[in-house]
């Protein structure tokens, strides 16, 4: 059924949210809405073809039938006119002093009167086939083309913004990702599933992309991060003392309780060092472990 597809790569887009990291490009997904958008369209030409036709032939009916209304109207004045005519003779045989013999007259204004009510009959009725006609074709086939016509163009436009709306998801995590100034990896292409490269313990809890595959990311995201990279290279550089991938929220607290998430090598600041060992905790300023949280190495504790 049409949508199916871009359902799934929603599906998809809201699973991959709550991970750290950005899971692979979903490629044949993109390729089936893709082609599965251009069969559409290829259905909306034809129906557009079918509606022009339709459109085209009530045009003629149309006119048609205006034309037997014309010509209904100059019969029925024809025929007030011979009323007019026969009710003068008529009037003219009343008077005494008229002996004129209007008798061929009257039966020539009587032939023309019956020939003008059969063609008007023929034309009532051809007029109301045509009428017929005409409602019959609104009805059943104008009417179903429109809502053919209007389904077809929906799940085009429906299949469009559940691509952009993946590839927005896509491209928020990778600018993300950048201003973490972390080095991707690039490890061996990863399976479709949503949980590679993931640690399930960090999913969702520090609400930042902290991992990077660069093999999880088609051609075109790779030189968009690339080049996002080198614009915020450019940008920070004006602002050397500042340090501005940092937390936009101001700390509540100097000093802060925190979990290790995974393992990690040893890590010195200023008021000592300690090992990043899983499942440990510590209680550190926490400027000194921002950009560990940052990263998903630790979590503070609430």
């Amino acid at each position: 059924m049409y949508g199916d597809i871009a359902n799934k790569l929603i599906l998809d887009a809201k699973r991959s949210s709550n991970l750290s990291s950005i899971p692979i490009y979903q490629s044949e997904l993109i390729r089936d809405i893709v082609k599965e958008t251009n069969d559409l369209n290829k259905d909306a030409d034809y129906l557009t073809e079918v509606h022009d036709e339709i459109t085209n032939h009530l045009d003629t009916l149309t006119e048609q039938y205006n034309d037997s209304l014309e010509k209904l109207q100059d019969i029925n004045k024809q025929r007030v006119d011979l009323d007019k005519k026969l009710k003068e003779i008529e009037k003219k045989e009343r008077d005494p002093r008229n002996s004129k013999d209007y008798t061929n007259e009257k039966n020539e204004i009587t032939g023309l009167d019956t020939v003008l009510a059969k063609r008007k009959e023929t034309t009532a009725n051809q007029a109301q086939e045509l009428s017929q006609e005409i409602e019959q074709i609104n009805e059943k086939h104008s009417k179903i083309n429109q809502c053919q016509l209007f389904v077809t163009h929906l799940s085009m436009r429906r299949n469009k913004r559940c691509l952009l709306a993946y590839e927005k998801l896509r491209a928020d995590k990778i600018s993300e990702f950048a201003w973490l100034n972390i080095d991707p990896i690039e490890g061996t292409p990863t399976s479709t599933s949503l949980e590679s490269n993931v640690n399930p313990i960090t999913k969702n809890l520090t609400g930042f992309t902290t991992s990077l595959d660069l093999n999880n990311l088609n051609h075109f995201e790779q030189d968009f991060f690339k080049q996002y990279q080198d614009l915020i290279m450019n940008f920070k550089s004006d602002f050397e003392d500042i340090d501005l991938s940092g937390d936009l929220n101001p700390p509540t607290n100097i000093f802060i309780d925190v979990r290790v998430l995974k393992d990690g090598g040893e890590v010195t600041t200023e008021y000592g060092s300690f090992n990043l060992i899983k499942d440990s905790q510590f209680f550190v300023r926490k400027s000194d472990v921002e950009r560990l949280i940052q990263q998903g190495y630790l979590e503070e504790i609430v």
